[in-house]
């Protein structure tokens, strides 16, 4: 990796791999997913 960051919600190829492996503390953010809204961007990366 060369340093740069990586803003996954504009980032359409990111894979959900990929996600978990830029963002290793994503699930503390996942224990304030609201189930009855879902983006296009969260089924994506939580779908791999």
């Amino acid at each position: 990796m060369t340093g740069g960051a990586v803003y996954p919600a504009k980032d359409a190829r990111m894979s959900g791999a990929r996600f978990r492996e830029f963002f290793p503390q994503w699930h503390h953010f996942s224990e304030y997913i609201d189930l009855r809204f879902s983006s296009s961007f969260w089924r994506r990366v939580m779908r791999d």
